[in-house]
């Protein structure tokens, strides 16, 4: 059956003689978890780029629309990981980095030794209303950057954000929650992160995730349109107008 995850209270008379006969127990309470699972993968992090801002995309999984799985899984016992293509990426980009050697080594975590090893996936996840992230420096791809940490001018030390309120536009039917970095969070432009989610109800929290992989924050470097992308022969067209002027035309970059 469905394991219990929360609690219900209610306020009785200690000697039911000595009360009103009518008023000798108070109502039920609202049910109140008993603790949450945290995420038992570290986040996904994706790049949110269009005209006008920039930001930080967080996927991890969560079962608040879909229940947890079944037969009950438990954090300590480790799972295959999944990968696909935009995981692929991500792993070019983390290579691009070992080679320059900005890249700190992070081990791989796990909830094997530790007190959550016989916690259930999901257990408590059905009554989360809030996420949150924190964040540490670890390195960055310029030189003065990193001698800033070398010094201690910037510190390594993790930093947490606002919280995150969670409402349905965030889950999908795949157990996903997705949600925005807090525009609080003050990232260094060109430094190397990593993260951490956990995850509650404001006064409850789960532990943090494990931590995700290396992520550099930078925008990518605008890179003109290829005809092939553009299904046409050239990707800029020039039109003579008149004998001092020009028309250019090309594809957004």
């Amino acid at each position: 059956g469905k394991l219990p995850d929360v609690v219900r209270f209610r306020l009785c008379a200690r000697d039911r003689s000595k009360a009103h006969p009518c008023c000798w127990a108070g109502g039920i309470s609202e049910p109140v978890p008993l603790t949450f699972a945290p995420p038992r993968r570290p986040p996904r992090i994706q790049r949110i780029l269009s005209d006008d801002r920039w930001n930080l995309s967080f996927s991890i999984e969560l079962f608040k629309a879909n229940p947890p799985p079944s037969p009950i899984h438990y954090l300590g016992i480790e799972e295959e990981d999944d990968t696909d293509s935009e995981e692929e990426e991500e792993e070019k980009e983390l290579a691009e980095l070992r080679t320059a050697n900005f890249l700190p080594e992070i081990s791989k975590a796990s909830w094997e030794d530790g007190k959550l090893h016989f916690m259930p996936h999901g257990y408590g996840h059905r009554m989360v209303t809030m996420v949150q992230v924190r964040f540490a420096l670890q390195s960055s791809i310029l030189p003065e950057m990193r001698k800033a940490l070398e010094k201690d001018v910037l510190d390594s030390d993790w930093h947490e954000t606002s919280f995150v309120e969670i409402h349905s536009k965030n889950l999908n039917r795949s157990s996903k929650c997705s949600f925005e970095l807090p525009t609080t969070a003050e990232l260094l432009d060109s430094g190397v992160y990593v993260f951490q989610v956990r995850v509650g109800n404001g006064k409850n929290w789960s532990q943090w995730s494990h931590t995700s992989k290396a992520f550099l924050f930078q925008v990518p470097p605008p890179v003109a349109p290829t005809a092939a992308s553009l299904k046409v022969q050239r990707p800029v067209n020039v039109e003579v107008i008149s004998a001092t002027a020009a028309r250019v035309v090309w594809g957004d970059f």
